[in-house]
């Protein structure tokens, strides 16, 4: 059975901007996107910080989960970085 890549480190896009990627713990994210108050079940499993140019993933995700996320806030990021360029 072939292995699945860990998600990577960061993300180039275009020729100035490098996208982070970072996986904390549950708790970390949920401090990063004040979800504190909100149920365990309800919380995001990542997330785009335009001011860090950071993806944050959930640490405790499976590796197929990471990537979905990771895929899903990079194109967040993408959005965004384009948007910042028009």
């Amino acid at each position: 059975m072939a292995r699945r890549a860990r998600v990577p480190c960061r993300v180039r896009l275009g020729l100035h901007h490098m996208v982070s990627v970072r996986c904390v713990t549950p708790s970390r994210l949920a401090e990063i996107l004040e979800e504190k108050d909100r149920p365990k079940s309800e919380r995001s499993t990542g997330c785009w910080i335009v001011d860090d140019a950071t993806i944050y993933i959930n640490s405790t995700l499976s590796l197929e989960e990471k990537w979905k996320t990771y895929l899903h806030e990079l194109l967040h990021a993408i959005h965004d970085i384009l948007c910042m360029l028009a």
